[in-house]
């Protein structure tokens, strides 16, 4: 993600939420059934980024809002240890989720997902947790340069990678 705050170009959250949930959630049919080794894609060297500003404000109110309105689909399908985490952090407190924390989220949901009746619900539910995602990377990178950031990227999709033998586990393939 190359975002840099230097020119105030507005952009709307929902654009984030239609591209960026649009790709995370197309991944869920693919793990839940897992067919063999994914394909890598993406740029070998980094283009130059786009200078604009995100309104943080409306990324931690999408958040929110959308964590108290799945939050019953969220306790039913996340570990309890982790609901018990989130619950204060989105309830009011400052939304600071890790990207061990989104992991978790992420896989629980998948698993949600694959067993789902309403798979449609389990993606819904999953949207505030993605903008309290965001809005923690967004606070951690804020003064990072472009390669900072899609450094600390790298190293998340590292930690994806490194516990993929847990939603293996979870799914039971």
């Amino acid at each position: 993600v190359d975002v840099v705050a230097e020119e105030h170009e507005r952009i709307d959250p929902t654009l984030l939420d239609q591209v960026a949930i649009g790709g995370v959630v197309a991944l869920f049919p693919v793990l839940a059934r897992r067919e063999g080794e994914p394909e890598l894609f993406g740029l070998q060297e980094l283009d130059v980024p786009q200078d604009l500003t995100v309104d943080r404000g409306a990324v931690e109110r999408q958040a929110r809002d959308g964590f108290v309105q799945y939050q019953t689909e969220l306790e039913q399908h996340l570990t309890p240890e982790l609901y018990a985490e989130l619950v204060p952090m989105f309830c009011g407190g400052v939304i600071d989720l890790s990207a061990d924390q989104w992991i978790t989220a992420v896989y629980d949901m998948i698993t949600a997902f694959r067993d789902a009746g309403d798979p449609d619900t389990v993606i819904e539910a999953l949207k505030g947790l993605y903008f309290g995602r965001t809005l923690s990377f967004m606070n951690m990178t804020w003064e990072m340069s472009s390669e900072q950031a899609e450094a600390v990227i790298l190293e998340q999709a590292k930690a994806f990678h490194s516990r993929r033998d847990t939603l293996i586990n979870k799914l039971g393939v």
